[in-house]
């Protein structure tokens, strides 16, 4: 396996999962402060490993199969080579924001479709202070970013381009006659 990443970008990606997933502890302690009684630096320390661990695996191999695939992540790998990324951010910075738009109002109305138990939950949060909240915003934005296009969504086309080449490979086996 060819394992020629580029390990600035690995770095930058990890120390971005790993400050979120710190950024994220208020609004996890506040949403069960029973946690806080069992939340030792002991604790903290073994959850860091963890989260350092798990995040590491997922980039390393995201970035890997998303060279096999074709994947790139252009803003950032260009801004590490030097070159200009402005003009690409501005071309998708429309549809971004777009889809973002869209994104929140399908969530709204859903949660107006299921209003008990998103009541429950809304309660919850309210009783949360907001900077807790957007602190917490850092980690679905940059680690389940991460884990999820990155690694996720790379592992599945991955699958799907073998499965695809190995059928390929046999029909021109039927087709042709031809022996492996």
């Amino acid at each position: 396996m060819n394992t020629n990443i580029n390990w600035k970008l690995f770095g930058i990606l990890l120390m971005g999962c790993i400050l979120s997933a710190v950024l994220v502890l208020p609004y996890t302690l506040a949403l069960n402060p029973g946690l806080a009684a069992i939340f030792t630096p002991f604790v903290l320390i073994v959850q860091m490993i963890q989260s350092l661990v798990i995040f590491s695996v997922a980039i390393f191999l995201g970035l890997i199969l998303a060279k096999r695939v074709g994947f790139s992540l252009p803003v950032l790998e260009g801004w590490l080579e030097g070159r200009e990324v402005g003009s690409y951010f501005r071309s998708i910075l429309g549809i971004s924001i777009g889809l973002g738009l869209l994104s929140g109002v399908i969530i709204v109305v859903l949660s107006l479709l299921f209003t008990p138990v998103t009541a429950t939950f809304q309660n919850v949060e309210l009783s949360i202070p907001l900077w807790k909240g957007f602190l917490a915003s850092f980690y679905g934005a940059i680690s389940e970013e991460i884990v999820m296009r990155l690694f996720l969504m790379t592992v599945i086309v991955w699958i799907i381009f073998k499965i695809k080449k190995q059928r390929m490979e046999n029909l021109l086996l039927g087709v042709f006659g031809l022996q492996s």
